[in-house]
């Protein structure tokens, strides 16, 4: 087995580009593995022709990022593509068939509410007018026609004594 941490990785990338979590790099020949699905399955090594199946596994060094605050490190998983074996022997079908496993990995977590507070942040950041943009002038708005003036409600009939005087 090869280990080495993603420290000393020679990984070309931009320089600006620092990850989140530290994570121990495992080189394995896997021998048990278990299916997306959930089944044991083996996974053959043939030393005979010389073929190997080697996977990446990651081991989070760090439960919360060192480098950035409010970053938790987790063990996840990802699916890799592998020949493997059922070792239920009356599944029947094919002894060896290509499946994809799951392996271990380590990723980087942000919590929701810090993400929405970070996102607004940036969107208040990004609407401010910075120096060196200058800023637009509103866009102008039509004025509303003028309205006509509409005429005066009728009269309604009123119910009850008229107003005039009744003779006597």
């Amino acid at each position: 087995m090869r280990s080495r941490s993603n420290r000393a990785a020679r990984v070309k990338r931009n320089s600006d580009l620092i990850p989140l979590c530290q994570a121990a790099v495992n080189v394995e020949a896997i021998q048990l593995a278990l299916t997306v699905s959930g089944v044991l399955v083996q996974v053959p090594q043939f030393p005979e022709t010389e073929l190997y199946q080697w996977f990446v596994k990651e081991t989070c060094l760090e439960n919360i990022s060192s480098v950035l605050e409010g970053v938790s490190c987790n063990r996840t998983s990802r699916s890799e593509k592998a020949i493997v074996m059922n070792l239920d022997a009356l599944a029947g079908g094919s002894p060896l068939f290509e499946g994809l496993i799951v392996v271990e990995s380590c990723s980087a977590f942000v919590s929701a509410t810090a993400a929405v507070a970070g996102a607004e942040a940036a969107r208040v950041v990004d609407e401010s007018p910075s120096e060196e943009t200058p800023a637009e002038p509103p866009a102008e708005t039509p004025e509303p026609p003028a309205e006509t003036p509409s005429p005066p409600p009728a009269e309604m009939p009123t119910e009850g004594p008229s107003e005039e005087p009744t003779p006597t």
